[in-house]
């Protein structure tokens, strides 16, 4: 089965992931100070797998269940960052793919 992208032909995908485990995308940048964007895509048992995204070890929202294709929009400020995309499988049971998809991140650029 072909990996659907949300834009374009590529997207990054959670790897094999096995009960308890989890898959981590991890991207450190300067940026400038505006909103950072990205869409997911989530298929996982409703409220155990789950993806989380966080910045800088702060929270900025989780998703699990089957969510289609949605872009998200976060504010970050001026400075270095670490942008991580999580995605957990929890011990019980599947549902789903179980697993979760990234595409179309942007950044602000910053400024000289």
């Amino acid at each position: 089965m072909a990996l659907q992208a949300n834009s374009g032909l590529y997207c990054a995908q959670a790897g094999p992931v096995a009960d308890n485990q989890t898959s981590r995308l991890q991207l450190i940048s300067k940026c400038g100070a505006g909103k950072a964007t990205f869409s997911l895509k989530v298929s996982s048992e409703l409220g155990w797998g789950k993806l989380t995204v966080g910045i800088d070890g702060i929270l900025q929202g989780q998703w699990s269940d089957d969510v289609d294709w949605t872009q998200k929009v976060v504010p970050v400020t001026a400075g270095p960052h670490t942008f991580d995309w999580t995605y957990e499988k929890d011990g019980s049971s599947s549902q789903g793919a179980d697993t979760a998809r990234i595409d179309d991140i942007t950044l602000p650029a910053r400024t000289p």
